[in-house]
């Protein structure tokens, strides 16, 4: 039986030295594959409740007859690209308008704006941009395309999953109103 004791402290005392040597390869080895993972992209969104945007004439009570026209983000796209310092977002935003029954065939100024958020939801910048599409002579409505970049610096430590990037129709109190009240809270 001593003989057996022996040859198993012997055998532990020799998994343990190879144990303690290993764990400075594996660190070194999980260090690398650490250092070498991708970061990801930010998610990129619609704000549900500022996805449509309609349009009133001056002055209105908000009569369907008043609509100037109405327009929709349909669709957002986004891929990436990152350096230490700085993940760029590519955005491509699919809209659509269309005229209302008190549209004299004036071309709409549509405002929207691009959000970068914090993983708790915390706003860290928000850019409003503007664009005023054509709708073509005889036409009632019209789809187009923008395409934008949004820069986030990347702070130590983070990657585009602690991020996330918001687009929607800048709206007044009226028109959020009227969204709310005919689109409901999605």
């Amino acid at each position: 039986m001593t003989v057996l004791r022996s040859r198993r402290g012997g055998f532990f005392a020799v998994f343990l030295t190879l144990l303690v040597a290993g764990c400075g390869s594996i660190r070194e080895t999980v260090t690398s594959v650490s250092e070498s993972v991708v970061p990801t992209c930010p998610d990129a969104g619609i704000l549900t409740e500022a996805s449509r945007l309609t349009r009133f004439q001056e002055h209105s009570k908000g009569d369907l007859t008043d609509v100037l026209y109405e327009s929709e983000i349909r669709k957002v796209e986004s891929s990436c690209s990152w350096s230490e310092e700085v993940i760029v977002v590519d955005l491509e935003l699919e809209f659509v308008v269309a005229h209302g029954p008190a549209s004299q065939g004036e071309k709409p100024r549509i405002d929207y704006f691009v959000g970068v958020t914090d993983r708790y939801r915390n706003v860290l910048s928000k850019e409003n941009l503007e664009t005023t599409p054509t709708i073509p002579p005889g036409a009632s409505a019209t789809a187009w395309k923008e395409q934008l970049k949004q820069r986030i610096p990347l702070e130590p430590g983070k990657n585009g999953g602690d991020y996330s990037v918001f687009v929607g129709f800048q709206l007044n109190h009226a028109e959020l109103d009227y969204n709310r009240r005919w689109y409901g809270r999605r």
